[in-house]
């Protein structure tokens, strides 16, 4: 409006000064170049970057977050001491070096580490987080109790950080201190629980917005190396034909194994436009069973199911080929992996028959096939279950939101269940999920196993540092597993991303982290 105004009525008025004033010449320039700035500071574009996520985080209160979104999201917020690179490589985080020796591990930490309201990290804040994650109120306790102490101590420019452990862990520094994030202690004890509305990190971004729909971060300058963007925002799109509409008319810049495998073909035809990346996967999908249902407990029915499922026409036809069998939690390209474990082939008349020799109770039995609302969940189960009805089985299939879900599965109300375990790198997930100390009250055996022989081979795994003879242990282990078809594992799928092509510097990692929002950057 001031420059309309300009243009109409004063321009004549200074050209006719401009006649009789040399000097109104420096006037007239300055004029324009003080209007174009500030113009341009007004109209300066953020460096906003849009990211599809199919499914809203449980929680982001990193002592409690569990969920493959909430942990992802998490780990922008918050800082633990050292992290997992793309590549499965242990980098620095909070910590800037750090040394191992006669089982006492020493981390520096830079003293000018600031939090996200501007206070500076203190020891206190470094030793409540340790406290925090050893409490047995928090779902990674059991990962903790392996410490005998931790202290601090601090100097003109750094923190010296201490843990000394009781025993020797294979898995400490690559496994468990990655999840252990700094946490600020006068601000979590005054929020309480309510500090996931809230959560303060040194990490490099913030919150600035949660809600259902997208959560927003913003940048956190204080700390470097900071992020190339300004902004990043989740679109929580619960619906896979939307998530794919909305991607394709380029209102989402990253959908990061956020996409039906069906999809991919139209991104990969359109290469001016979007990349689509691709590695195997760390995650595996598999069947849980509830071992406290009397029925499921025994092993004849548990292998009438591992003989009713079909994997192939699944991974083919719903899954587009995107997938490989699954034998193990495990995937082929893990260190510990055993080779040698195969699936019972798909055999539906063996099945039949084995089934018609149930009690009469199992026979007449309904099972619940619980999933969460996911799409793919929802067509997964519907495949499984008709491939199961169709040696007899009396299934029924439910759906539910995801904290609903979670909540039914840690209660133990269900008899099967359609789940994935995420990113999983460490053989000590056997533990996580089959130890008989691990179960939902404490951890994460949700099946509710137990198996003594087994524990003892569990609590032997963590403590060998010789790798050739720790992988030894977790042969037995998986094969253990296999024999007693604890759960029945279906595919790993593969990581795919589709980003567009205006994203530079994007690079998908192993773990499907979201930590490549530190270094990407947005051509406009």
């Amino acid at each position: 409006m001031v420059l309309r105004y300009f243009y109409f009525f004063l321009l004549p008025l200074f050209i006719t000064v401009y006649i009789y004033t040399p000097l109104s010449t420096a006037f007239i320039f300055s004029f324009f170049k003080s209007e174009k700035a500030k113009q341009s500071k007004f109209h300066k574009e953020k460096q906003s970057v849009i990211v599809a996520l199919g499914s809203e985080p449980r929680l982001l209160d990193p002592r409690r977050a569990t969920d493959a979104n909430s942990m992802r999201i998490v780990d922008l917020l918050f800082h633990s001491l050292v992290r997992l690179g793309p590549r499965l490589d242990i980098l620095p985080s909070a910590a800037q070096s750090w040394n191992y020796k006669d089982k006492v591990y020493t981390f520096i930490i830079d003293n000018n580490l600031k939090f996200s309201n501007g206070r500076k990290l203190t020891k206190e804040d470094l030793l409540f987080s340790f406290q925090e994650y050893r409490s047995e109120k928090s779902p990674f306790s059991s990962s903790f109790q392996i410490i005998e102490s931790v202290n601090v101590e601090e100097t003109e420019e750094q923190f010296i950080l201490t843990v000394k452990l009781k025993e020797e862990s294979a898995k400490f520094l690559q496994s468990d201190i990655p999840v252990l994030k700094i946490l600020p202690k006068p601000e979590v004890l005054s929020a309480g629980s309510k500090f996931y509305k809230n959560p303060i990190g040194t990490g490099p971004f913030k919150l600035k917005h949660y809600s259902s729909r997208q959560i927003i971060l913003d940048a956190n300058k204080q700390n470097t190396p900071a992020p190339h963007i300004d902004e990043v925002i989740f679109k929580i799109v619960r619906d896979s034909f939307t998530r794919f509409q909305k991607m394709l008319n380029k209102e989402v810049d990253i959908a990061q194994s956020e996409m039906a495998f069906d999809k991919f073909n139209y991104f990969l035809d359109r290469k001016e436009d979007f990349t689509v990346f691709r590695r195997p996967g760390l995650t595996v999908t598999y069947l849980l069973i509830n071992f406290k249902d009397e029925c499921l407990k025994q092993r004849n029915i548990r292998q009438v199911l591992a003989l009713s499922i079909d994997r192939s026409k699944i991974i083919q036809y719903k899954l587009s080929g995107f997938a490989h069998e699954a034998t193990t939690i495990l995937s082929p390209n893990n260190f510990f992996f055993n080779r040698h474990i195969k699936n019972p082939a798909y055999a539906p008349k063996q099945a039949k028959s084995l089934f018609n020799q149930w009690s009469r109770a199992c026979r007449q039995k309904i099972f619940s096939l619980k999933t969460s609302n996911a799409r793919s969940a929802v067509d997964h189960g519907k495949v499984l279950s008709m491939q199961l009805k169709k040696i007899g089985l009396k299934v029924r299939m439910e759906s539910f939101e995801w904290g609903t879900f979670y909540g039914d599965l840690n209660a133990g109300r269900f008899q099967l269940a359609l789940l994935k375990w995420i990113g999983v790198i460490d053989p000590d997930i056997y533990r996580l999920a089959f130890h008989s100390e691990e179960h939902p009250k404490k951890g994460r055996n949700r099946g509710w196993y137990k198996n003594r022989q087994l524990d003892q081979l569990l609590d032997q795994g963590v403590t060998v540092m010789n790798r050739d003879k720790r992988r030894i242990i977790y042969n037995q282990v998986q094969k253990m597993i296999q024999k007693e078809i604890v759960f029945i594992p279906l595919w790993y799928e593969e990581q795919i991303a589709v980003v567009q092509k205006n994203i530079l510097h994007y690079s998908l990692s192993d773990i499907g982290d979201f930590y490549y929002l530190t270094r990407i950057r947005k051509r406009k």
